[in-house]
């Protein structure tokens, strides 16, 4: 695929992407999907956007599944708004339209599963294989699984995602699933808007399967040549906390295996709670995360509001009022594109992030990653996930913050991004603004 058809616009939020890819949609003339992460942006892009129609209000007035109405509006070749989500529907009748008619894509956002370890186990793949029921084909450095006859009932789910997917069999025995890339290659034209795309599990998909781009970027809604990430222009507004509650290992610690030990976690929640309690800030302004197995356990009455924070992790979360959201104070460590938390000031990083180590192998496995290269990537993409996160408070309205991030990892990854010094934050004359934000001088950021 021609390098100028993939483009990707990447650059830091705020920079005006939502502007510049409103407007350009209401200008061209090929038809055209554009897929978001939220349904709430779903609803924001169909009101800017003319002419586009939005999968979920067809939903609304249809008992036809979402696949179907999707194809119904490719048939008519209408520009189509939906989320992510759908994107792992897509079937071959999906690509023949897209192709038949030059659609073109557009991804808010890259595709964060784009490479997924598969939930079947290694002993069941290893028994379809002996049965031969699976077959293994070598791709260049890669081995691929196809399936070459029928599967039992309980295995009939992994059935269909092998036989729609690309999957690959690592060498630690795991399968790895990814979509065939003519996904992306089907359509006329593919235009992605992110930021630290090299940091990103797609910009490793790209290089598996050969898809070239061109990379720029979004300045005050226009395009420009592309600019290397910096995230220098916060540094004034983010104030990082230095006290004695930070982990001062450069090591695993706060990663999920560390969590896994009692003693941890409790350490983990108590450090959270001091820092909080030795602060002025109110609830309503908390927002922290954790690793996700964590979301039922990782409480407390000072940072915690509890009863909201697992209504909005459950199945009740459309349920909550307004009034109810702004109260939640634990937030998925992976949330991006949310607008609804801009009121937290303080926002605590209680993780350290990793890719699935299976699919660190894989791509490992595949001899296209020098051992440095996959460094670089375990830390873009966790600095891309720490950032997204952070974006979610305040600091995206251009307003003080004030993060925590015990991990020593992490908060010098977030330094270096931000241009300062590894051990130290900020400047004097931020000294009154921690004094209001910090009840005791032993607790205030050292500089």
């Amino acid at each position: 695929m021609n390098s100028k058809r993939v483009s990707i616009y990447d650059s830091v939020m705020g920079s005006g992407k939502s502007t510049f890819i409103i407007e350009h949609l209401n200008s061209v003339k090929t038809p055209f999907i554009i897929c978001v992460e939220r349904q709430s942006e779903v609803d924001r892009l169909a009101q800017g956007i003319k002419g586009a129609v939005a999968l979920s209000d067809l939903k609304k007035s249809s008992k036809k599944p979402m696949l179907e109405l999707l194809k119904n509006c490719l048939a008519e070749r209408k520009s189509i708004i939906s989320t992510h989500q759908l994107m792992a529907l897509w079937d071959e009748a999906v690509k023949a339209y897209v192709r038949e008619y030059g659609y073109e894509l557009y991804l808010d956002e890259t595709l964060s599963g784009i490479l997924e370890p598969m939930s079947i186990s290694k002993r069941d793949v290893s028994k379809l294989i002996e049965e031969g029921k699976l077959v293994v084909n070598t791709q260049g450095s890669l081995d691929k699984v196809e399936v070459v006859r029928p599967f039992l009932d309980r295995y009939q789910k992994y059935e269909r995602t092998i036989r729609n997917k690309d999957c690959y069999l690592s060498s630690t025995g795991i399968l790895i699933e990814a979509p065939k890339p003519d996904f992306i290659t089907s359509f006329k034209k593919v235009t992605v808007l992110t930021y630290l795309f090299e940091g990103s599990l797609m910009w490793a998909y790209f290089k598996l399967h050969g898809i070239k781009y061109q990379l720029l970027s979004i300045l005050d809604g226009k395009p420009v040549p592309h600019k290397e990430p910096s995230g220098s222009q916060f540094s004034e507004l983010i104030t990082i906390y230095e006290g004695k509650h930070n982990g001062q290992r450069s090591d695993s610690s706060y990663s999920k295996n560390w969590y896994k030990r009692e003693a941890n976690l409790k350490k983990a929640m108590k450090q959270l709670r001091q820092v909080v309690d030795n602060s002025c800030y109110r609830k309503l302004h908390i927002a922290y995360t954790v690793h996700g197995c964590l979301k039922d356990t990782f409480h407390h009455q000072s940072f915690s509001n509890k009863v909201i924070n697992r209504k909005y992790h459950g199945p009740d979360r459309n349920k909550l009022s307004p009034e109810e959201m702004e109260l939640v104070t634990l937030l998925p460590q992976n949330m991006r594109g949310s607008n609804d938390f801009a009121h937290k000031r303080f926002m605590a990083y209680m993780v350290n992030t990793y890719m699935k180590p299976p699919v660190i192998n894989l791509l490992r496995d595949s001899c296209m990653f020098e051992e440095d290269e996959l460094k670089t990537l375990q830390d873009n993409y966790a600095l891309s996930q720490l950032i997204q996160w952070l974006w979610r408070g305040c600091i995206r309205k251009g307003e003080p913050m004030t993060v925590y991030i015990p991990s020593k990892r992490m908060r010098e990854l977030f330094k270096t991004w931000l241009g300062v010094s590894v051990g130290t934050m900020g400047k004097k004359r931020n000294s009154n603004k921690l004094k209001r934000n910090y009840k005791q001088e032993e607790e205030w950021p050292h500089f």
